[in-house]
């Protein structure tokens, strides 16, 4: 099994590279051959917030990697949803906004869903907050009302 050290360590290895989405790829498939499963989910979160200004993908390989164990039926899913509002209480990115874009689109509890929507508003209030991110948000919220209606 690879240790969380290890998979910030081989992501911090490719953050620069120019073929990142290929590599991220060829290493996400690495961890899942060798039994990687829940325990990247911090560290893949945590890198995202560490290089917002690389393009994971749409949604790309590091989305697909950390969604993989948390299916709906999931016993471990609130812990991938905490790890992911964390984040967005903490510093949120572009791709972790989009990850919660994407719990909400697959949570069928309105006080759970209610919940993360107000963490993308609480996330609209924070001052180290980039413009991108806060568009993004924005057009996330309003897709959400919209769903609601």
């Amino acid at each position: 099994m690879i240790e969380i050290e290890e998979i910030t360590r081989q992501l911090e290895q490719i953050a620069s590279d120019e073929n990142f989405e290929y590599l991220a790829e060829r290493l996400s498939e690495s961890w899942i051959m060798s039994g990687v499963g829940a325990e990247a989910v911090e560290p893949i979160v945590k890198f995202m917030e560490a290089h917002p200004e690389i393009d994971f993908g749409a949604p790309g390989a590091l989305v697909h990697m950390i969604e993989r164990p948390f299916g709906a039926e999931s016993t471990e899913r609130d812990s991938y949803e905490d790890v992911v509002l964390a984040s967005i209480k903490r510093k949120p990115t572009m791709h972790t906004a989009w990850l919660l874009n994407r719990i909400i689109n697959a949570t069928s509890s309105s006080t759970k869903r209610d919940s993360f929507i107000q963490a993308f508003s609480d996330a609209l209030g924070k001052q180290t907050l980039d413009e991108p991110t806060r568009e993004q948000i924005m057009r996330f919220l309003e897709y959400q009302a919209a769903r609601k209606q």
